[in-house]
């Protein structure tokens, strides 16, 4: 029985042991997180003064630091998403924002943005179709003007050649009753 209670004396400051080291290991985690959370918010904080001074490309490297350093911060690829759209690279921009809104849901000004790109994507494509039709349209009736003619001119050559045709006919006939 002493022998019993000492083996499980022992398997319980194993366990204890086990789990003082997993905490000491997520306490640790938690500061390399949060060190690492500030190493990346002051790269994402020269990103945006890179890009009020509309140097994007340092922008995005200074994006792409902070999202190495933090892949799970939504404000990071919504920052790289606004980069892109500056630099006139709409898909990239569109790519990031959905990232940015997958890892939080709830990031309304990110949904807006695309609601408003998908909103205008809409227009434009409405409007290419328009103009589209358009076009179409006025080739359609510059056709039908160039067939109008052209019928006008055949008929004008018929009624042409029919009395040039009764002329020679009537012109004919004289000389062959003399």
């Amino acid at each position: 029985t002493i022998q019993n209670n000492t083996i499980e004396n022992t398997s319980l400051y194993q366990k204890i042991a086990i789990l003082e080291d997993s905490l000491y290991q997520r306490k640790n985690q938690k500061v390399v997180d949060i060190a690492n959370y500030n190493k990346a918010s002051r790269h994402i904080s020269r990103a945006l003064r890179y890009y009020y001074e509309q140097e994007y490309n340092q922008a995005l490297i200074e994006i792409d630091q902070a999202i190495e350093l933090n892949p799970n911060l939504a404000i990071a690829y919504a920052r790289k998403g606004t980069i892109y759209y500056s630099m006139g690279q709409v898909q990239s921009a569109s790519i990031n924002w959905n990232i940015a809104l997958k890892l939080d849901p709830e990031y309304d000004e990110v949904r807006d943005i695309l609601e408003a790109q998908q909103a205008e994507a809409s227009a434009q494509s409405t409007q290419e179709d328009k103009d589209v039709i358009t076009s179409l349209n006025e080739k359609r009736k510059k056709l039908e003007r160039r067939s109008n003619a052209f019928r006008e001119l055949s008929h004008s050559t018929e009624q042409k050649n029919r009395g040039e045709g009764t002329h020679r006919e009537g012109a004919q006939r004289p000389n062959a009753s003399i």
